[in-house]
């Protein structure tokens, strides 16, 4: 029992000094372990709280470095929050840097957290998502689910309505679903280090995307619908295949940083002379000529942008 309580006091430093709790951070310790330990998960959570019913648990909860493989202990954890009423609501979890290889669709481990608006999976080794698991997560603003090892996003993904920072990035996807198109708040999205040779048409009605990273995938033909977004200031477009640029690129009216390093390019539409506020273009990598780059040079008389070859 000694043992139980030396935990406890680890899991939520507890102090005579503290009266109010904002955020549960298990960092120290394995939770995982910790729970499949106790004969029952539920009982062994619940035991941590009641030790120190005075205790607020707040808007917080972090499970990072945990060297969780398994989602089994938030489920638990949810219920236990929800029973104590010790907080309305969950709105930030982390969960980056684990080793969670999947999660169990039956599970439903996000099903007590329909509050939460920030999301961090980063940094473990899921291969692929349940359909269902955003079913509870409709007011997520921010989702990083970076360096994992993704193949593909479900569907449901377009049922997050209110996302604005999605970070797929340094992953093994293929293909993103048609639904990320319904994704209309979203201001940050982050594709970089996946395995993409082409995007759905989609993505164009992403009016409010103000950052677009695609660097270092596969994409080898013009990304057509690229002009319609119209709030776009930066995009990066480095390390791909693209042989040519949509003459709709001009559209992008906002736009200051272009990167297209270590494409296939050739030339460059006209009508690129009419991005007045670009301060940046990454052109090094490609196949234009002498008399191409002086062209190019020509579009932009003035010393307000930096040209590199």
């Amino acid at each position: 029992m000694k043992q139980q309580y030396f935990i406890v006091g680890l899991l939520f430093n507890i102090s005579t000094t503290i009266i109010a709790m904002k955020q549960l951070d298990c960092r120290e310790q394995n939770i995982e372990s910790l729970i499949k330990k106790s004969r029952n998960q539920n009982k062994f959570i619940n035991k941590i709280v009641q030790e120190r019913d005075d205790e607020y648990i707040g808007n917080q909860l972090s499970l990072s470095k945990k060297k969780l493989a398994s989602l089994d202990g938030i489920h638990a954890l949810a219920k236990m929050i929800k029973k104590k009423k010790k907080t309305k609501s969950i709105t930030d979890i982390d969960l980056a840097h684990n080793a969670i290889k999947s999660i169990d669709s039956k599970s439903k481990p996000f099903k007590k957290f329909d509050k939460t608006t920030h999301l961090s999976i980063a940094y473990n080794i899921l291969i692929q998502l349940p359909q269902n698991i955003f079913n509870d997560l409709k007011n997520l603003m921010k989702l990083d689910l970076s360096y994992n090892k993704l193949l593909c996003v479900p569907k449901k993904i377009g049922d997050l309505q209110n996302l604005q920072h999605l970070d797929l990035s340094n992953n093994k996807i293929v293909t993103l679903p048609k639904t990320i198109g319904k994704l209309k708040a979203l201001i940050d999205f982050y594709l970089g280090k996946n395995q993409l040779s082409c995007l759905p048409d989609g993505m164009g009605n992403l009016k409010n995307v103000e950052i677009l990273d695609l660097s270092n995938n596969e994409l080898n033909s013009p990304i057509k619908w690229l002009g319609y977004l119209k709030n776009l200031d930066y995009l990066d477009l480095n390390n791909n295949e693209l042989p040519s640029l949509p003459q709709k690129i001009a559209k992008l009216k906002k736009l200051e940083t272009l990167y297209l390093k270590n494409n296939k390019l050739s030339y460059l539409p006209e009508d690129i002379e009419d991005l007045k506020y670009l301060t940046y273009l990454d052109l090094s990598g490609n196949k234009f000529n002498d008399k191409q780059k002086e062209k190019i040079q020509g579009y932009f008389p003035e010393s307000r942008l930096k040209v590199c070859f």
